[in-house]
């Protein structure tokens, strides 16, 4: 039997603990138990009656999860890496955990050559609100494959949450505590457009392309193609163990292939992962309301032609703890050049985002914490952006157009610049090195392209955050407290309807305290304080 393990402090609890106690306290990170009791309390005996577990039937035979203590456990003949999952799993919210001794796969994967056996509508995966999921080794992962979904629905104070076990200790041991790798993350290989298909290949519904990390396939022609929900939800100190890592080849926190504009991505959290935050190859997905904290590379990527739209994003990178707040690829080659893949580059529209890097180099690969970088033949429009780094030297920059791949060509992000598809608007940069200059067109000057379109490049000493350090101040002053005059929001909610409607830059303005995203991004921003890797 399993030793029962509980939480020792809520992540809230520890963020409290340090604020009241001062210094250079440490605590160890754990998870916020916000899970619900479904166990019925016999009145005759006063004992709660058995444990129920999830189960699922599948050619004939039907596998269920063992109860241990308050926790549910399920061995890899329930689950794991050589089983796919064809029916549908309901996972129930309980006191304790939902342990995974092996991968959890949601609907078979096809391969090149298979693509007409993929359904329409595949295996579901539900979860109910509150509920706690961990895996156990640190190369298991959750997979959904293409045609099935994953139904995540939390609430703001019962929020599902995906962690490392970890996360949670023994009665009578202190260990080391959670960390980035101690599991995979979770993978959704979608049906949507992305550019490494050709449109022949797409018509014909032969569009199979090699997710990175673990092997399995995704890609399509379908652009409102529905993956399901994630909203609501925590991930936590994921990314590849020792047997899938690999350079440039790691699972990253949130791996969406090709997921369709169909599926919802609202609400989530997503800290101290060992590879990006979350990663879009591809697809029109759009994502709204997502704190990322902590995690050692990109917190938000987007290649293969990325379509969707993004929108209240605030990204805090940690001690010793983060890359690029963004990077944004476009194509791995020049769209223009590619023959009958004539699919263009990435081209998303994102709106309200606060990066808040620092002046330390990433433990994972040495490399500098930065703001936003965009490179790789990339497109897209960015409202309302505010980015701050306190660094003077090294590669710390705020803001960079990458000219390293794509040089000068005509397709690139200078040229894209220059002919406004690249559009930067209603931005402010306040940091120590506010722009690199790109390195193959040296007529270009960064700085005044940004001043050209109306946004505004401040110092690292300027005030731009309110008293919590990542709500947008009201009113943004210099050293000495003169207020400064920035540039209005862009009404993005007059360009588009699902945008919201906003009067400030940043993720979150100074004076929102009380909406579901202020909880979000309050109870995101104590867990990362509580972080060890915060100090």
């Amino acid at each position: 039997m399993l030793v029962n393990k509980v939480f020792k402090v809520s992540m809230i609890a520890g963020a409290l603990v340090l604020a009241g106690c001062g210094g250079d306290i440490k605590v160890k990170p754990t998870t916020v138990d916000n899970s619900v009791d479904n166990s019925v309390t016999n009145p005759s005996t006063g004992t709660p009656t058995e444990l129920i577990c999830a189960s699922y039937t599948q050619n004939g035979s039907t596998l269920t999860g063992s109860a241990d203590g308050n926790d549910c456990v399920y061995s890899t003949t329930f689950a794991s890496d050589l089983k796919e999952i064809t029916s549908d799993l309901y996972i129930p919210a309980i006191e304790g955990r939902h342990i995974f001794n092996g991968s959890l796969f949601i609907g078979a994967d096809y391969a090149p050559g298979q693509e007409s056996n993929i359904p329409a509508t595949g295996a579901v995966l539900t979860i109910e609100a509150g509920s706690t999921i961990v895996f156990s080794g640190n190369d298991d992962y959750l997979r959904i494959a293409r045609g099935s979904r994953i139904v995540a629905e939390g609430t703001v104070d019962k929020p599902i949450t995906f962690t490392s076990n970890e996360a949670f200790e023994d009665l009578d041991t202190v260990g080391e505590g959670p960390k980035y790798r101690d599991w995979g993350g979770i993978m959704i290989n979608g049906r949507g457009i992305n550019n490494k298909c050709t449109t022949a290949e797409r018509e014909a519904d032969s569009c199979s392309q090699k997710t990175e990390g673990a092997v399995s396939y995704y890609g399509g022609n379908i652009e409102d193609d529905n993956s399901g929900i994630l909203k609501f939800v925590t991930v936590s100190y994921a990314g590849s163990g020792p047997k899938l890592a690999g350079a440039g080849d790691d699972l990253n926190s949130l791996s969406l292939y090709a997921v369709g504009s169909g599926t919802t991505i609202d609400y989530v959290h997503i800290h101290e992962g060992y590879d990006d935050g979350v990663e879009a190859f591809g697809g029109s997905v759009n994502m709204k309301h997502l704190v990322l904290t902590h995690n050692q590379d990109d917190s938000v990527d987007w290649d293969e032609g990325y379509t969707g739209k993004i929108q209240h994003v605030l990204v805090k990178h940690g001690n010793q703890l983060g890359n690029r707040g963004f990077e944004t690829d476009g194509a791995k080659s020049s769209p223009t050049a590619q023959g009958d893949s004539d699919e263009s580059g990435s081209n998303p529209t994102v709106a309200n985002v606060t990066v808040i890097s620092n002046e330390t180099e990433s433990i994972r690969d040495g490399d500098a914490s930065r703001g936003i970088m965009m490179r790789e033949w990339g497109m897209g429009k960015l409202y309302n952006l505010l980015v701050t780094n306190p660094a003077t030297e090294g590669s710390h920059q705020c803001f960079e157009l990458n000219d390293e791949k794509d040089k000068v060509e005509t397709d690139g992000v200078i040229a894209n610049a220059n002919a406004d598809k690249i559009i930067v608007e209603g931005s402010v940069v306040a940091c120590g090195i506010n722009f690199k200059n790109p390195k193959n067109n040296p007529d270009f000057d960064l700085a005044t392209w940004w001043k050209s379109k109306g946004n505004i490049a401040l110092t690292k000493d300027h005030v731009v955050y309110a008293a919590d350090g990542y709500r947008t101040a009201a009113i943004m002053t210099d050293a000495e407290g003169t207020a400064v005059t920035i540039p209005a929001a862009v009404d993005v909610n007059a360009m588009d309807p699902w945008f919201d409607q906003v009067d400030y830059v940043g993720a979150i303005s100074e004076s929102d305290v009380n909406s579901d995203w202020a909880k979000w991004v309050d109870a995101a921003m104590s867990i990362a304080g509580a972080s060890s890797f915060a100090h």
